[in-house]
Parts: structure tokens; sequence; C-alpha cells
């Protein structure tokens, strides 16, 4: 400050440009308590969803066949070849078409054997409605998202329960937010969340802390909060 100044202060504006200084009136109110952290992108865990196969067979075809590819719902991943549906859609086909008294109650239950060996619903509609048997089936993806693994490949055999594809989501993803120890306290869950990614500076992302996760990185003093975008 010089000196001088009867009365008060003086600062030089270069002083006040170099130093960043602004003023503002002194109000009552309430302090917001915003911090900036840094945090890591990833997929919702709770949006993945396994494609398994429900009986033995072998993959003919796959339709997609690398990781990370997009998928829309409904969209074909696989071929399938299961040999043991053919039996029993033929014995079905045959106690449908049969004129004996008593048959039906035989027919419902080798329609139930077809669901029990894993026959989608849509594929046993097809058949009564064309009375055609057969023995492949398109396994489609259960909802939009993009392949996190894959299990298949062309000529693999498969037993129920096998993994085929993991799908994850994107509608929604988690960023993983490193939060200082001395602010941890202020994070709350459902908390909203600003974010902004250096690939994208103008574009404004808003979310929600999901939860703060109950670990502390001793080397940085840090918590983990994910929060859901």
């Amino acid at each position: 400050a010089d000196a001088g100044v009867e009365g008060g202060t003086a600062i030089s504006a270069r002083q006040v440009q170099n130093f960043g200084v602004r003023t503002a009136t002194a109000t009552e109110g309430k302090l917001d308590a915003v911090f900036t952290a840094a945090g890591v992108v990833g997929i919702d865990e709770r949006a993945l969803v396994a494609v398994q196969a429900r009986s033995q067979g072998y993959v003919e075809r796959l339709h997609v066949r690398a990781q990370y590819d997009a998928v829309a719902a409904g969209q074909p991943l696989a071929d399938l070849y299961v040999p043991d549906w053919l039996a029993a859609q033929e014995e079905w086909l045959a106690l449908r078409a049969s004129m004996q008294p008593g048959v039906a109650q035989l027919a419902d239950a080798a329609r139930q054997r077809l669901r029990l060996l894993g026959m989608p619903d849509a594929e046993i509609a097809r058949v009564e409605r064309e009375g055609k048997p057969s023995a492949r089936v398109t396994v489609t993806a259960p909802r939009a998202g993009i392949v996190w693994e894959i299990g298949a490949r062309d000529g693999m055999a498969v037993m129920p329960g096998v993994t085929l594809f993991k799908l994850a989501g994107i509608g929604t993803v988690w960023v993983t937010a490193d939060v200082p120890e001395a602010q941890a306290g202020l994070v709350r869950v459902g908390a909203p969340v600003e974010a902004r990614a250096a690939a994208y500076p103008d574009r404004l992302l808003k979310g929600s802390v999901g939860a703060l996760l109950p670990e502390v990185n001793a080397q940085t003093r840090t918590v983990r909060a994910r929060i859901v975008l």
C-alpha cells in the first residue's frame, strides 16, 4: 500500500490487476459449499446385462465380433444350433396334430418341455404358427448399449448357463471422483453435480452423487465419490 494516504489505504491499479482483486458489497446470505474434483468416467455397473445360453448347442455364426461395438435393442448377436430342440418340437407338433382322446394334456406337457429346454416363447410361437421344427435360434440383444465382453466364437460348443455376451448400457455412466478428505463431509447422496470433460470443454453435463465409497486413499488423503451422469 502506498504510504501517506490520510484516512485509508491506496493500492495502485497495476497491483489490483496483478492480484486479481475483486470487491463486492457485503450482504447476509448462505455460502455455497462448492468445490472441484477430478474423476474418471466408467460404465454404470447396474446397467450390465448378461446374455446366456439356455441349452446345449453350438455357435453357428456371430453377428457381433468385437468388444465395445455398439448394439441396438433386439439386434441379432449370434445364431445357435440346438439339436435337443428338434426331437422335442417334432413330438409336440405330432401331439398337436393327433386326434386321439386326451392328447391335449400331452401336447401341453410337450410344449412345457420346450420351455424347460430353454426355447424362447417367440420361437415356440413361430413353430406353432408355421408347423415346422427348427433347431436354430438367433440370440438378440435385450437392450441397447455396447458389448462389454464376448464369451463365444464361431463353432464353439456351449452349455446351459454359459455367458455369450455382456452388454453395458450407456444411458447413464459413473464418474469416480477423488474428493479431498477436508471436503468429504460436504458430499451428500443426491447432491447435484456439474461435470465437464477435457474433450468437450463447452459442454456442461449434469448429474448427482450416487454414493460416497467407504475407502480413503492413504497417500492422497482423498475419498472416492460415485457420480451418476
